[in-house]
């Protein structure tokens, strides 16, 4: 017998998790749905960045998206690392392409204006003495960061701490040199669904004898 779908009115994301076989499928294809997740879920919990060593030296920044908010962190030439919001605080124009890079002055391609390292307004161009323009006071939005074991997290606002979220993750790996591990290659695969088709399909095993016969040649 199998059992019936879980329809989404039975699985509110404001509930404890429930133990379930199936999922109804239109949860994997609404958008009110995938929005709910977004501010539910992904805008609350710690995303992975990328390893610290991509952000050791100073100027260099990991960029990414976090529920639709484009985020990064960058290395201060005070050796602190810092995230922010990927926006300019003028026009909201996108500071930094996706991905790994340096630079020295943070600055808008839209209208020119620059922020230093530590997010601080360093020249807003044609506005001279404007009074309204006090540096102090257009500072870039920053975000949180969390390292664990050379790996970097970012959060937007966070429910619990980074160790919390991982739960038993730390013991699971406390054999494996995670430390001297170094990114040799990056290589981005997109495909057109929803992030639990993804999920339901990495985390379990059940699939592999199946599909892919020659893992257990």
């Amino acid at each position: 017998m199998t059992p019936d779908p879980l329809r989404p009115d039975q699985l509110p994301l404001d509930t404890p998790p429930v133990q379930y076989l199936n999922l109804d499928p239109s949860l994997y294809v609404r958008d009110d749905i995938w929005q709910q997740e977004r501010r539910s879920i992904f805008a609350h919990t710690w995303q992975f960045m990328g390893p610290v060593a991509s952000v050791a030296t100073s100027g260099q920044y990991l960029a990414i998206d976090i529920a639709g908010t484009p985020i990064f962190a960058i290395r201060g030439r005070d050796g602190t690392l810092r995230g922010f919001k990927n926006v300019c605080r003028h026009r909201g124009a996108k500071l930094l392409a996706d991905g790994a890079g340096k630079c020295g002055l943070i600055v808008c391609p839209y209208h020119k204006w620059s922020f230093a390292d530590t997010g601080r307004l360093v020249q807003a161009p044609w506005y001279g003495k404007d009074p309204a323009i006090i540096a102090e006071d257009w500072p870039l939005e920053t975000v949180h960061l969390s390292e664990w074991r050379g790996l970097l997290f970012a959060a937007l606002d966070p429910k619990e701490s980074l160790l919390d979220q991982l739960g038993s993750l730390p013991d699971e790996l406390a054999d494996e040199p995670l430390e001297t591990y170094a990114a040799t290659d990056q290589a981005t695969v997109s495909f057109t669904a929803n992030w639990k088709i993804y999920t339901d399909n990495f985390v379990e095993g059940y699939h592999i004898p199946g599909t892919h016969p020659s893992f257990y040649a």
